[in-house]
């Protein structure tokens, strides 16, 4: 389901409790305006179905109905809700928990809390009746209008999400520059989050036989297992391959050091992983054992166990721009590149060819590759996106972008032109078809004189020799030209200038000249490069190899072969001698180089010496500190435990506020008074509904904030049960005050008195 939303300022969050019907007065009613193409009826469906019919939003519904037909799409959407659905009227009254759906051939606006019908601005011709009903209800109800767009196309609604926001978007933008926590809500609405236990049940079984099967086997017992989960989102995925990973150990009576790294750009996400707390709903990837081994049950959800969450580390990363981990087993990187422009790509997974020991293993999603990469990877699993790593670590391909600052043009550059338009295609393709008629058979060589490109016909005068293949420029060379070639590259590399020689290659009994240009390119941030091109020499005229032949005189062709070879070879040995006699000084002065590096060298490994004793010092202190730490741990546990009984079984209802009076901790009694489950620590009160009657609850909070002063007040609740709630503030252990908390005792003498 494809949408757009927009609102000012302001977003609806899907845990957000919002006031009840009879609390919220009729101007603070939320309405929804959703507009769909006719071909949006599924979309429209599947919104009501996930929709609670107790919000406390109106919604009004406007599709491209057939004018000359009676609508049905009231009727349609009365069985995907419980909500009352009715086709719009003129004069209609707007109520909380209703859906209006607008009547064909009509257009619909929200005036002064009612539904105002009248017949289309323009008889023919495009309508836009979606942008006629947002920009109404935009000024009718300003910061509690909501825009949603289902399944649309062309731009029917665009100009009334731009009134949704027009108004305030200044004042957002300054919200965004002042406010962090703003920024990282923002973001966090954009990003797409995924995910689930053992999604693509046929993938994680192809991964447990062909992949963590085989490595458990291979492994010794005792030994490290590390995996990355990159973009893990809540933690499902990382989580699933450490359950996989016990239970394939356990069946092979072994067990290992089991690391799973986790990481995700979102501080949110990460806070719900380590939790690992998720709604009875996201268990349906799970088998029965697999829920009762790796879960304990809570109010309506579940939490990991505590063993599992300690072989997941989570820790926050953004793909692109920080280190990747190194000597993996297992990378899980599903789903993230297709989100991912190709040049992103291709650097993720040179990054995960990176992060792997050899032979280790990449798992992407179901519509990833590895691209152009190819050459790093081999396949195990085509259909289900599974590849080995292979070859050397390519440190060549691991680029980190420069920082930002640097990135950017100072005062006065220009920034990088962009691409020609319309004639960029033709423009490439006249490039292409002169390159290929025209430009000479060459060879883009490293300074190593390793090919890394060919272009045109050169098989003329390269070849693969016999055994592994190589891309080494002048083990390629045909006879006759490796020499020449040689030479040429030393010289332009030397001088950094162009330089043409002639060679003659072989071919069979006979031979024929070439002229080899080797050319150096801009140096780039990949270092620098040649192109080397191979131009055969034009034949001599009947009328030169006459003249040549008169010349000659009495001499043989035989005699002048050997003359012109024995000359080329006088050439190539003083360009060889010279090159050595270059060489052998070099050799001198790299000799005292390294003699002065191997002093430097014992220099260094004594003090490498000193600083591992000082290392081994420090990590003796680090093993006690560590020891101390888990005693603590150890002693906080136990500690933890004996408050949760405690509080368990006590009848006082006790709750725990930051200063910003958002949840900290709840004691199971408080049950009876709020609606809470463990997945709402961190959320603020105010978004609760209560079961009691307590209009000072939030204003005596600040006021024990404030003046630090302890508040006893009697309150009554839905049950007609009377309650003591006292409130106090929260002290730290070095006398902070970090909240309040606030309990409720039942108040048995209210009772009596009433």
């Amino acid at each position: 389901m494809d949408s757009e939303v927009g609102t000012p300022k302001q977003s609806v969050n899907e845990h957000t409790s919002l006031p009840t019907n009879d609390a919220m007065p009729q101007s603070a009613m939320p309405i929804v305006g959703i507009g769909a193409l006719a071909g949006g009826i599924e979309a429209l469906g599947s919104f009501f179905d996930a929709m609670p019919p107790d919000s406390g939003c109106a919604f009004v519904v406007v599709l491209h109905l057939d004018p000359k037909h009676e609508s049905e799409m009231a009727h349609i959407l009365s069985a995907r809700t419980a909500m009352p659905v009715a086709q719009v009227r003129e004069g209609m009254p707007v109520e909380r928990d209703h859906v209006y759906v607008i009547a064909p051939d009509t257009e619909l606006r929200v005036q002064e809390g009612k539904l105002r019908v009248s017949r289309p601005s323009t008889s023919r011709g495009p309508r836009h009746p979606v942008d006629v009903l947002f920009a109404s209800i935009a000024s009718s109800k300003r910061e509690r209008a909501i825009a949603i767009v289902l399944s649309g196309t062309g731009n029917n609604g665009s100009q009334g999400l731009r009134e949704m926001n027009i108004e305030t978007l200044g004042e957002y933008i300054d919200e965004l520059r002042t406010n962090p926590e703003e920024v990282q809500t923002l973001v966090a609405d954009l990003m797409i989050n995924v995910t689930g236990f053992f999604r693509d049940a046929e993938a994680w079984q192809v991964l447990a036989a062909q992949v963590i099967k085989p490595l458990i086997a291979e492994r010794e017992n005792g030994a490290s297992i590390r995996v990355w989960v990159p973009a893990c989102s809540t933690g499902e995925e990382a989580y699933s391959i450490a359950m996989l990973a016990i239970e394939l150990a356990e069946a092979a009576g072994k067990r290992f050091d089991l690391k799973v790294f986790a990481t995700d750009a979102q501080e949110a996400n990460l806070r719900k992983a380590r939790d690992g707390v998720y709604p009875a709903a996201a268990m349906t990837g799970l088998s029965a054992e697999r829920l009762r081994r790796y879960f304990e049950k809570l109010d309506g959800s579940y939490q990991v166990t505590k063993e599992l969450r300690d072989m997941v580390v989570f820790a926050r990363q953004n793909l692109l721009r920080d280190p990747p981990f190194s000597r993996l087993d297992l990378v899980s990187c599903r789903n993230v590149l297709i989100y991912l422009e190709p040049d992103a790509q291709q650097r993720i997974i040179a990054l995960c060819h990176f992060s792997l020991t050899q032979g280790g293993h990449l798992f992407l999603g179901n519509a990833e590759t590895v691209g152009r990469h190819d050459d790093l990877f081999e396949t195990v699993s085509k259909k289900w996106r599974i590849y080995r790593r292979v070859g050397p670590t390519r440190h060549d391909l691991v680029d980190y972008p420069r920082p930002r600052a640097s990135a950017e043009p100072t005062t006065g550059e220009k920034p990088p032109s962009l691409l020609p338009g319309p004639t960029a295609p033709v423009a490439e393709m006249a490039r292409r078809a002169l390159l290929e008629r025209f430009a000479p058979a060459s060879v883009l060589v490293d300074l190593k004189g390793r090919v890394l490109y060919f272009h045109g016909a050169t098989r003329d005068y390269l070849e693969q020799p016999s055994g592994e293949p190589t891309r080494d420029l002048l083990t390629m060379a045909r006879d006759g030209l490796a020499l020449k070639l040689r030479v040429a590259i030393r010289e332009a590399m030397k001088d950094n200038r162009d330089v043409t020689v002639t060679a003659r290659v072989q071919e069979g009994k006979s031979s024929r000249s070439v002229a080899i240009t080797v050319m150096p390119l801009p140096t780039s941030s990949a270092g620098g490069n040649l192109l080397v091109s191979f131009i055969p020499a034009p034949k001599a005229s009947k009328q030169v190899k006459a003249s040549m032949r008169e010349d000659a005189g009495g001499g043989s062709s035989g005699e002048r072969a050997l003359q012109e070879e024995l000359t080329t070879t006088r050439a190539e040995l003083r360009n060889t001698i010279e090159h050595l006699e270059t060489a052998n000084e070099e050799l001198k002065a790299s000799n005292e180089e390294a003699t002065s590096m191997n002093e430097e060298l014992q220099s260094t490994n004594e003090e490498l010496e000193t600083s591992k004793e000082e290392l081994q010092s420090f990590n003796e202190e680090l093993n006690t500190v560590n020891n101390q730490l888990q005693h603590k741990i150890g002693e906080l546990e136990a500690a933890t435990n004996d408050l949760n009984n405690l509080l368990a079984g006590s009848e006082t209802a006790t709750l725990f506020l930051d200063d910003k009076f958002r949840i900290k901790w709840f004691a199971p009694a408080t049950k009876e008074l709020f609606d809470f489950v463990s997945s709402d620590i961190g959320r603020p009160i105010a978004h609760f509904a209560r079961k009691f009657s307590d209009a000072n609850l939030l204003p005596d909070a600040e006021t024990v904030l404030k003046k630090l002063i302890t508040i006893d007040a009697e309150v009554q609740s839905d049950a007609s049960r009377w309650y003591l709630r006292r409130m106090l503030p929260y002290r730290t252990r070095d006398n902070h005050i970090a909240g309040v908390v606030v309990t409720f005792s039942d108040n048995h003498g209210a009772e009596a008195r009433r």
